[in-house]
């Protein structure tokens, strides 16, 4: 997926201090008015969250399809990007995906015969949701 497709500008580029990093690589993001931060030496883990997303699209997606060519690896990335965002429960907001409409509903019993599943990417990430009434 790239920036352009999204409509995204690029103000910030963070990399760490690598030496392979020369500064015609900076010099690339510097002429497109993107800053350059650089991470601090040493860190804790600053990007903890950042690699935990990577590491479920590894995980959950990529690692069951054998990629073909870019166009393919787009599609998976954006449809991995829609399911991750609107679909798929995350604990750290009390198990609702991060982009919903309202507020969550009450808790209510129902039968299992009432929940319906989504399935995305052939089957493969699945989502499930109460049958509408």
């Amino acid at each position: 997926m790239r920036m352009e497709d999204e409509g995204l500008e690029c103000t910030y580029m963070m990399r760490d201090r690598d030496k392979k990093y020369t500064d015609s690589f900076d010099g690339v993001f510097k002429s497109a008015n993107c800053k350059i931060k650089k991470t601090p030496i040493r860190p804790p883990n600053p990007q903890a969250h950042i690699e935990r997303v990577i590491q479920t699209i590894k995980h959950e997606v990529l690692n069951a399809f054998c990629v073909v060519s870019n166009a393919h690896l787009d599609h998976l990335l954006k449809e991995t990007a829609i399911w991750n965002n609107t679909e798929r429960c995350h604990s750290a907001r009390g198990h609702l995906p991060p982009v919903r409409d309202g507020d969550p509903l009450a808790t209510v019993k129902f039968r299992k015969e009432d929940v319906v599943c989504k399935d995305r990417l052939g089957g493969h990430v699945k989502s499930y949701s109460r049958l509408a009434a």
